[in-house]
């Protein structure tokens, strides 16, 4: 089975808009994943830091990745 690579890679000005701009959902602490998942953290890291399933982890990192696509380096 082949799995998708998550990769996250952002000019830093962009970084900081996606951050402070509503695209991130607050309630359910997506701006501090993404700054875990792009500081390089994996899912499971993620999960204990802040108490949440792997699985949510991986579920919010989806979410994230969808929504801030376009905004990335390529």
């Amino acid at each position: 089975m082949k799995t998708f690579q998550y990769t996250y890679n952002y000019d830093p000005s962009l970084y900081q808009f996606i951050l402070s701009s509503n695209i991130l959902n607050k309630k359910k602490d997506e701006p501090k994943i993404f700054k875990e998942l792009v500081a390089g953290y994996t899912c499971k890291e993620i999960g204990k830091k802040f108490h949440y399933h792997e699985r949510t982890i991986q579920n919010r990192r989806k979410e994230i990745y969808k929504k801030t696509e376009k905004y990335m380096l390529k």
